[in-house]
């Protein structure tokens, strides 16, 4: 990320009113992965170079300042959101029974930004430990890699249960309350889509996740593309069956076994 970007970002928050703050902190945050993520795939890492037990320091400092987000935010009533239980609707279009409702798509967005970082944070942590358990076993306790799978299916779990706040399933009753692109300043339509297709196959394939979330990301995919016909939910599609083919090549059986535990599998995004 080039330096600018930080610096306009901590510029314009002390402009900012005290509730809207938080989106500014995120994007700091954010944009910490990017930089972390892209030092990874830019450099040969191993067991020996000291280079690698400071990446991982970082990202468990990026998780835990993740963390400390997420709680600061729990208790503002701006950022405050609803959880809904219905268990008469279609299951294709409401995750488990479940969805959410936010003061405005802003926030439901920015939820969804934290959402995908923390996801593929803990990610990269428990590809650390597969790769370099020497150099990672002193950083990231065992106790603590559980924690990593924990954080990944109950974030993960939220992004699913979260898109009915974003696009309305073609199944879901018109006269259902579900409130969809909700008055706010962050665009609408379908702009707005591709995004949620990127964090609903971040949900769908990160590792330790139940199976269900796979398929029920690949249903809702689909859906999108045949009902807007967008060629970004193609791709996504295809990438979401690149992840179930790259598992399966390797070993017939790891395809559940990842949606268990980590299979070991990491691919950049």
């Amino acid at each position: 990320m080039p330096p600018a970007f930080i610096d306009w970002i901590s510029f314009t928050s002390l402009r900012q009113p005290p509730c809207d703050r938080p989106a500014s902190e995120l994007g700091k945050l954010v944009a910490r992965f990017v930089q972390i993520s892209a030092f990874v795939r830019r450099h040969v890492l191993s067991e020996n170079n000291p280079k690698t037990s400071y990446i991982l320091r970082q990202l468990a400092r990026l998780d835990q300042d993740l963390r400390a987000w997420e709680s600061s935010v729990a208790a503002e009533a701006e950022w405050l959101f609803k959880r809904v239980r219905d268990y008469s609707l279609p299951r294709q279009a409401v995750f488990d029974g479940e969805y959410h409702v936010y003061n405005d798509l802003w926030t439901a967005r920015l939820w969804n930004h934290y959402r995908w970082a923390r996801v593929l944070t803990n990610q990269l942590m428990l590809d650390f430990v597969n790769r370099y358990p020497l150099a990672s076993l002193p950083i990231l306790s065992v106790a603590q890699q559980s924690d990593c799978y924990e954080t990944i299916r109950r974030i993960a779990r939220d992004t699913l249960v979260s898109v009915p706040s974003h696009w309305r399933h073609p199944l879901l009753p018109q006269e259902h309350p579900i409130p969809v692109e909700k008055a706010g300043t962050a665009g609408s339509g379908a702009a707005g889509i591709p995004p949620v297709l990127f964090q609903v196959k971040v949900a769908a394939c990160a590792p330790g996740v139940p199976l269900e979330y796979w398929e029920w990301a690949v249903d809702f995919v689909q859906c999108v593309w045949g009902d807007m016909g967008m060629m970004h939910a193609l791709s996504m599609m295809e990438t979401l069956t690149a992840h179930r083919d790259a598992i399966e090549n390797s070993n017939p059986d790891n395809f559940l076994a990842h949606h268990r535990e980590y299979g070991g599998i990491y691919r950049p995004l």
